[in-house]
């Protein structure tokens, strides 16, 4: 998990469908992602200013579960950070 950039919802953001849209300016998957994704995790994480979900006191929140139900390696990533 060490080598692997964790974002604040526990994916990896090499795997994850924004970063992938932003890195690749790719802006039919941009649209597609914010349509299928109406969350905002990374804004509410940079208001707590934490380094990610699995340091938030409200770890985990609806919001979050919400978000991560459907993504098992999101849910192991931020497990293991918790420990």
């Amino acid at each position: 998990i060490m080598n692997n950039l964790i974002a604040y919802c526990g994916i990896n953001c090499e795997n994850c469908p924004a970063y992938i849209a932003y890195n690749t300016n790719d802006d039919k998957l941009r649209e597609k992602t914010a349509k299928q994704w109406d969350f905002n995790i990374r804004k509410c994480a940079i208001s707590k200013n934490i380094e990610n979900c699995a340091f938030c006191k409200e770890y985990t929140c609806k919001m979050l579960s919400d978000f991560i139900k459907d993504i098992p390696e999101a849910v192991e990533n931020l497990n293991k950070l918790k420990q």
